[in-house]
C-alpha cells in the first residue's frame, strides 16, 4: 500500500481507531507504559475523565503524571532546556564543584524542541560521583524545584551479570532521578538578562504562593516538565553520553554493528571485544567509533 498509494490503509485506520486514540491519551500520562494502558482499556477506560472516577489505585508517578498531564504532553523548548540547565548547574555546583553536566538527548542533537529533558553528570576524579544525586535532589527540593522525583541507585557490576558476554540492552543502570520539575515562566529576556536565569527563577519560585494544581491555577507562573537526572563515573562517561544522546534507533542500529559486524557488546556502560575477551576503553565518543571501524558521527547527525 505505502510503495503504491503512498500510505498504508491499515496504518491509517489504525490511527483513527478508538482503541488506538485511548491508548496514545493514557500513555501520555508519566508512569504508564503500554500494558497498564492496555489493562484500562479492557476494563472500560478510555480517556483521563473516566480514570479519574475509575477509583483505579495510581502510584506516586501516576498520579503526578495525571496531575501535571497538560504540560507534560506540552512540547519543551531549547529554551526552557537551557534555563533547567542553569538550574540543574547551580545545584551540582552548589554541593560539589567541579562536577560537569550536559544536556543530552534530543537537544544535544539539535532539536529545538523535545518531551523532557535529560542530564548526564559527571566528575573528573572517578569515585566522586558517588553520593551525589542524594544532595543535588535535596537541593532542588529546598528551593522548590521539583513536583515529583524517585531515585534509583547505580547498579551496575562490571565483573558480574552486567559483564562480559550479558547482551547489549537499552536500559542502563546508572543511579538516576527522574523527576517533574517546576519551571518557573520567564519573560523574554535579552542577552544580558539571560545571564541571570537561575536567579530569577530562585527569585520567582521563593515569591510564588500558587498551588501547584494547574487546574487549580489556569493562569500560573509555572510549568511543569519532565527531567531525568543521570550520573554516571568518568570511566563510563563516554558510553553514557553515547547513549544518552540518542536516537533510539541510532543507538540500535549502531549496537547491532558491533555486535554482529565487529564481535562487540556495546552499551551505556561499557565495549566489550568478544574476540579479545576485554573491554575497551575510551575517554571519548570519537574512541567509542574508533574502536567500532567507523568514522565519527555527530550529534547533529545522529536524528534517524
Amino acid at each position: 500500500d505505502i510503495w503504491e498509494n503512498g500510505a498504508s490503509s491499515e496504518v491509517e485506520s489504525t490511527k483513527v481507531s478508538e482503541r488506538f486514540k485511548a491508548l496514545k491519551v493514557l500513555t501520555g500520562i508519566f508512569g504508564v507504559g503500554a500494558k497498564t494502558a492496555d489493562r484500562w482499556i479492557r476494563e472500560g477506560i478510555h480517556d483521563l475523565h473516566q480514570l479519574q472516577n475509575s477509583g483505579q489505585t495510581l502510584n506516586r508517578a501516576q498520579q503526578a503524571g495525571l496531575q501535571h498531564y497538560d504540560d507534560i504532553n506540552q512540547p519543551v523548548t531549547k529554551a526552557e532546556a537551557c534555563a533547567i540547565e542553569e538550574i540543574v548547574e547551580k545545584a551540582v555546583s552548589s554541593v560539589l564543584p567541579g562536577a560537569q553536566i550536559i544536556l543530552t538527548g534530543g537537544f544535544r542533537r539539535g532539536k529545538q524542541t523535545g518531551h523532557d529533558v535529560d542530564f548526564l553528570i559527571t566528575h573528573p576524579e572517578e569515585g566522586r560521583e558517588v553520593g551525589l544525586m542524594p544532595k543535588v535532589v535535596s537541593w532542588l527540593e529546598a528551593q522548590g524545584f521539583l513536583l515529583y522525583q524517585k531515585t534509583t541507585r547505580n547498579s551496575y557490576l562490571e565483573s558480574k551479570a552486567d559483564g562480559p558476554g550479558r547482551p547489549p540492552s537499552n536500559m542502563d543502570r546508572f543511579e538516576r532521578c527522574l523527576s517533574i520539575f517546576k519551571l518557573p515562566k520567564m519573560e523574554k529576556q535579552g542577552a544580558k538578562d539571560s545571564q541571570n536565569v537561575t536567579e530569577n527563577c530562585l527569585q520567582a519560585n521563593q515569591k510564588s504562593d500558587e498551588p501547584e494544581c494547574p487546574e487549580a491555577a489556569p493562569d500560573r507562573r509555572w510549568r511543569a516538565v519532565r527531567v531525568d537526572l543521570v550520573v554516571s563515573p568518568i570511566s563510563q562517561f563516554a558510553f553514557a553520553l553515547l547513549g544518552w544522546t540518542g536516537s533510539k534507533l541510532f543507538e540500535r542500529e549502531l549496537r547491532r554493528w558491533a555486535r554482529y559486524e565487529k564481535g562487540m557488546s556495546l552499551s551505556s556502560h561499557a565495549l566489550y571485544d568478544n574476540n579479545q575477551r576485554k573491554y575497551l576503553r575510551a575517554s571519548s565518543e570519537e574512541e567509542i567509533f574508533a574502536h567500532l571501524g567507523l568514522e565519527f558521527i555527530p550529534p547533529s547527525e545522529r536524528n534517524a
